[in-house]
């Protein structure tokens, strides 16, 4: 069984084909220094230190909303999370944190006025033949009344051009069809991706939303090409 994340998965769809030996090696290299970590029963924690505090920013995100914090809270956060730079950080991790800071207070200015009912995190998956595509949604909330899993888009980077928003019309389609599979959810839900930064967000609610066919085709293609690509 080919395994691969939601991120990884949109990058085979979006670029050239060229590119997807490239991430798929990548995808199989993680999994292998996981497997390694998990047999050692390592203690250090493996995940990237950008993920780790994109996932701490998530963990802000939904227990404002979930604690009924007054808007304040979220600025007292950020001012958090950017005194945790150091000199002795690399560039890229004093950015990281500068990034998920400014990403919460956007957050404070464009969507603090949602009403949401936090719920309990799923772990998603889309399975097409023997590809298992991994989709971990950063908040699971009750929404106008309809289940929602949301993905938060603190990115920076304009999402109006061609590339930007065939990545992110996929990322949130992959979601719903995530939401389709899991047999927790039935009747009427949403997927959604806010971009946080842009005061925007792109919404599916139903198949015909989903360009089904060229989703197929590169699951297929990746299958084809998993067996061939070599770590």
């Amino acid at each position: 069984m080919a395994s691969i994340s939601i991120s990884s998965f949109v990058k085979c769809l979006v670029r050239k084909p060229d590119y997807r030996d490239s991430i798929i090696r990548s995808e199989k290299r993680l999994a292998a220094r996981k497997k390694v970590a998990k047999e050692n029963k390592a203690k250090e924690d493996t995940t990237p230190f950008a993920a780790v505090y994109y996932s701490r920013a998530c963990g802000i995100v939904r227990n404002f909303h979930k604690h009924n914090h007054h808007i304040s809270w979220l600025t007292q956060r950020a001012n958090y999370i950017e005194s945790l730079i150091i000199d002795n950080m690399t560039k890229r991790q004093k950015q990281t944190l500068k990034n998920n800071a400014r990403g919460i207070l956007d957050y404070s200015n464009h969507f603090a006025n949602q009403r949401m009912q936090i719920m309990p995190l799923r772990r998603l998956q889309y399975t097409y033949s023997d590809l298992v595509i991994n989709i971990q949604p950063d908040v699971y909330a009750i929404r106008h009344g309809l289940p929602h899993m949301i993905k938060l888009n603190f990115s920076k980077d304009i999402i109006n051009d061609l590339s930007s928003a065939l990545y992110w019309d996929t990322y949130t389609q992959m979601i719903y069809l995530g939401m389709f599979q899991h047999e927790y959810f039935s009747g009427n839900f949403r997927a959604a991706t806010f971009h946080v930064s842009h005061q925007s967000e792109n919404i599916v609610s139903g198949l015909s939303d989903i360009n089904l066919i060229m989703i197929e085709d590169v699951c297929s293609d990746i299958l084809e090409r998993w067996n061939t690509v070599y770590i």
